[in-house]
């Protein structure tokens, strides 16, 4: 698939190549913004309505105003699509402060909407499993998803250096969520993933819809010592969908390949998404 050339800046479509803001956006200067990330399937946006009430949500959170309503950055998409000639892509919304106002009580703010080339990954990542680093870290505003990834990108070469796919952010003793997705764990047949300090994914929030019917859930802090006693662990992100964790630094999970009931998950998402 050729990249997709139209994208939508402040009320118009723009080429991307021609695409601009201002030198002296809050988000180019400051990295002060959010965003949501979509995928497709079968040509249609992956629980769209709510993404765009995260990032509602996400907005408010600082005192961002959105320029557009929700209806109608639904309706600009399906414009993209058909401009682009291209049933199935990536979806990045971004609202970004436009400059600072120290009498204003909100940030007026740019939105951007573009289409990218579907990502993925080796098929291997969901079959076979992938490696986790650990970095003492916890995101700012976490419940917000916010256009600032400063630590997840600077910790990209250690990953690559070490054969691992994900960073998992640890705090306080507690295993909290990786750099673009979240973190469970199982014990036997009990589900165990993080509420607190972390950003509610929306692959996260279906996950758990669909394990609700087959094992007990347990949405509460994991302990750092709890991972020794694992029996399997994954993570799950929009870009990612579920892959199983086979080693977490050092330590091995479970008997170091994907587990049963992750595999389970995994033809269970499949299944409702395609």
């Amino acid at each position: 698939m050729a990249s997709p050339r139209w994208c939508f800046v402040n009320g118009k479509i723009v080429s991307v190549q021609n695409a601009n803001i201002n030198v002296r956006n809050l988000g180019l200067q400051r990295g002060y913004g959010v965003f949501e990330f979509i995928r497709m399937y079968g040509g249609v946006p992956f629980r769209l309505a709510e993404h765009l009430a995260r990032l509602k949500n996400s907005a408010r959170a600082l005192y961002l105003s959105l320029p557009i309503s929700a209806q109608r950055i639904e309706r600009i998409i399906g414009f993209l699509l058909e401009k682009n000639k291209i049933g199935e892509a990536d979806i990045r919304i971004l609202v970004l402060a436009k400059n600072f106002d120290k009498d204003a009580k909100s940030f007026s703010s740019d939105i951007c909407i573009l289409l990218e080339q579907p990502h993925t990954y080796p098929q291997s990542a969901h079959t076979k499993g992938i490696k986790l680093i650990t970095k003492e870290h916890q995101r700012e505003f976490a419940r917000a998803k916010t256009i600032n990834y400063l630590s997840a990108f600077h910790d990209h070469i250690r990953r690559l250096r070490r054969g691992a796919l994900e960073t998992l952010y640890v705090s306080n003793g507690k295993a909290l969520e990786c750099t673009t997705s979240n973190f469970f764990i199982f014990r036997r047949n009990v589900l165990i993933t993080p509420r607190r300090d972390i950003l509610l994914g929306i692959t996260r929030k279906f996950v758990l819809s669909l394990a609700r019917k087959y094992f007990v859930i347990q949405e509460r802090n994991i302990r750092l010592q709890e991972l020794r006693g694992a029996s399997e662990a994954f993570i799950a992100a929009t870009n990612k969908e579920i892959m199983p964790v086979i080693k977490i630094d050092s330590l091995r999970i479970g008997n170091g390949k994907a587990g049963v009931n992750t595999k389970f998950l995994i033809t269970l998402f499949e299944d409702a998404v395609r």
